[in-house]
């Protein structure tokens, strides 16, 4: 027997954020990139955020995929990640957001900040085996301003459950 539920990511119009903050081509980077372009090959528009002259955000550059102006969310510097958050609000308030996949944590926090008060939901994507930390703050993060947690194995479902 399926579960009903509502999708949280509607088929049409609009577009999708990947975000990964990812130093070097990794599982992790490859799944992000994977996942993207999967989702815009059967129609769901997305394109991919990624730290400056990264890999991955150079592969997503050249697919068409790129998505430099919100590059600032992984910045060290607080001007402009707040730049970036405030352009990522506007874009989601626009209604032009589908939804944001997190693959990363750094990537988790931006967006759970850059998403308070907007629709868009927020999914996190966990591709790797690690679970997430169990402090206060994850707690919060997982359970308060995450719609969906993708896993990649059927294994980390009870862990992860339990936790939030």
């Amino acid at each position: 027997m399926t579960e009903e539920r509502d999708d949280p990511i509607p088929a049409t119009g609009g577009t999708v954020l990947h975000l990964a903050s990812v130093r070097w081509w990794s599982a992790l980077a490859y799944h992000a990139d994977s996942l993207a372009r999967g989702m815009d090959e059967i129609g769901v528009r997305s394109r991919i955020v990624a730290p400056s002259g990264t890999p991955l955000a150079r592969r997503a550059e050249a697919a068409g995929l790129g998505a430099p102006e919100w590059r600032g969310l992984f910045s060290s510097r607080p001007d402009r990640v707040v730049a970036a958050a405030a352009s990522l609000r506007a874009f989601a308030r626009s209604g032009r957001l589908l939804g944001l996949f997190a693959h990363t944590g750094p990537g988790h926090l931006a967006s759970a900040l850059a998403l308070s008060g907007t629709a868009a939901p927020l999914l996190r994507v966990r591709a790797d085996i690690r679970l997430p930390g169990d402090g206060p703050f994850q707690r919060w993060l997982y359970a308060r301003k995450t719609d969906r947690i993708l896993l990649t194995g059927e294994f980390q479902r009870e862990a992860i459950l339990s936790s939030f």
